[in-house]
């Protein structure tokens, strides 16, 4: 009668229970099928029909979720909308990636709309985590979100195809409209890639402050001494669950409250000039929407020039967490959108890769805000060159003088082993159709056996146990 906390997260423990006893009764079986005396012929027919019981059930276990698990993040809402998106999207020829501005929808849209994003339901490596955080963007277990980040990221990043169901100010164009959403693109943009200087690239720390690591990829991008990202000093007190702060802002600037953190949980309502702020979560099971969950990134406060603010954090546990408060000066960002200057250079996506062309008058590097893979591989003017990563998580790649012509493209790592593990597999399985009698040499059988029973509970534990267990701890950390 125990209601879980979060029923997504409780399933899969019992999932990985299921798991355990189908292997373990399949192990006995099989064991006690080989001990007992049958005939051939039953003892073959017996084990087959066993193994097809096995992926049956197995199959059941990874299709859907059981009713009364089901949370507002499986609504066919949320389908609805970005489909929405998706009609919108197929007359888009731009290469910027979408941004889902106010949360309206689930990390998954850009799967249904066929968008670029950064939003991603799964499949992440832990750089991609820490630099998507670092930048300011939501990200909670194994999902990250577009939403928050601030303007600089995301003209660095190429988020410009921001959809709401507001209007937004002059920041911002006005470039389409589905029957839900408005859709903007900034008034001026960086390129899709950055040329900057060779041997500026730099290993991001995460230990450091965030503030400073970004500042430093805006140093070493566009070759400059200043800072992007400036901290703001505020004076604060508590008074109970409640912290107030106060600070001034001179020069017109973007303020950024920022409380992100992959590995605490803490809602707070803020108050933004004795005004609360309403947030949208809608994957959420709980009415979350009057509540920053520190796990939704920076939070846009407004444009101030000259002013002071008030702001009151009540914490709803009692519990407080570590945040930044920082602006960005409004001049120095769209001075450098504005001004940046840089050779021709043009992109395209057809069937080999992403298409670049460019010519330089020297040497240099080109940085892409595309995640890194090993998988990846490039050629330029037909000759095979480096995917360096670079800047945490993203690529780069080196320029030579004169014209470039380049084409990066994608095999995923093992792919030619597993190919060849899988012809292996089918000529063994044709051997022992047409020889049979293959399967009674003593040595074959026990070689079966001991890679049977030693490899399929390593990666059971592996897949199934360790993995759970990991998330589960990275829960309550």
């Amino acid at each position: 009668g125990r209601k879980d906390k979060n029923p997504s997260l409780a399933l899969a423990p019992r999932t990985a229970v299921y798991f355990l006893i189908i292997f373990l009764i399949t192990l006995v079986i099989s064991y006690l099928l080989f001990k007992i005396n049958v005939k051939k012929k039953v003892r073959y027919l017996l084990i087959s029909g066993l193994v097809l019981i096995q992926i049956l059930a197995n199959s059941y276990l990874y299709v859907g979720i059981d009713r009364k698990y089901l949370t507002t993040e499986y609504s066919d809402k949320y389908a609805f909308l970005a489909n929405e998106l998706y009609e919108y999207g197929k007359s888009d020829s731009s290469l910027y990636k979408y941004k889902d501005v106010d949360y309206t929808l689930l990390e998954n849209y850009p799967f249904i709309t066929s968008t670029p994003s950064l939003s991603t339901w799964h499949l992440i490596d832990a750089d991609q985590k820490e630099i998507h955080t670092t930048f300011g963007y939501s990200s909670e277990l194994s999902k990250l979100a577009d939403i928050g980040g601030t303007i600089f990221s995301d003209q660095l990043l190429g988020l410009n195809r921001l959809f709401t169901t507001k209007e937004l100010g002059d920041d911002y164009k006005l470039v389409g409209n589905t029957k839900t959403f408005n859709i903007y693109e900034y008034k001026s943009s960086l390129p899709l890639g950055i040329i900057y200087e060779q041997g500026n690239n730099i290993d991001v720390d995460y230990s450091e402050d965030r503030i400073d690591i970004i500042n430093k990829i805006y140093r070493r991008l566009f070759n400059t001494d200043d800072d992007i990202i400036e901290r703001i000093d505020y004076g604060d007190y508590v008074d109970k669950r409640t912290r107030y702060i106060n600070f001034n802002v001179g020069e017109k600037s973007y303020v950024y409250f920022d409380g992100s953190d992959n590995n605490m949980h803490r809602k707070v309502k803020v108050y933004l000039n004795n005004n609360l702020i309403k947030l949208n979560n809608p994957g959420s099971q709980y009415k979350f929407k009057e509540l920053y969950d520190n796990r939704l990134g920076a939070l846009f406060l407004g444009l101030y020039e000259n002013e002071s603010v008030d702001l009151a954090l009540e914490h709803i546990y009692g519990e407080e967490f570590q945040f930044y408060i920082y602006k960005i000066n409004y001049e120095k960002l769209w001075n450098l959108v504005e001004n940046y200057k840089q050779e021709d250079i043009s992109y395209s996506i057809n069937e080999e890769g992403i298409n670049i062309k460019t010519t330089v008058s020297r040497a240099k590097a080109l940085f892409l805000p595309i995640t890194y893979n090993e998988g990846m591989y490039a050629t330029c003017n037909g000759e095979k060159i480096e995917v360096n990563k670079a800047f945490g998580d993203y690529i780069s790649i080196d320029l030579k003088e004169g014209t470039n012509d380049i084409t990066i493209a994608f095999i995923p790592p093992y792919l030619f082993v597993g190919i060849a593990i899988t012809a292996i597999a089918i000529i063994m399985l044709v051997l022992l159709i047409i020889k049979p009698k293959v399967c009674e040499i003593e040595s074959i059988m026990t070689l079966s056996s001991y890679a049977y029973y030693t490899l399929v509970p390593v990666v059971f534990l592996y897949v199934y146990i360790f993995w759970i267990l990991y998330y589960i701890i990275d829960l309550f950390k």
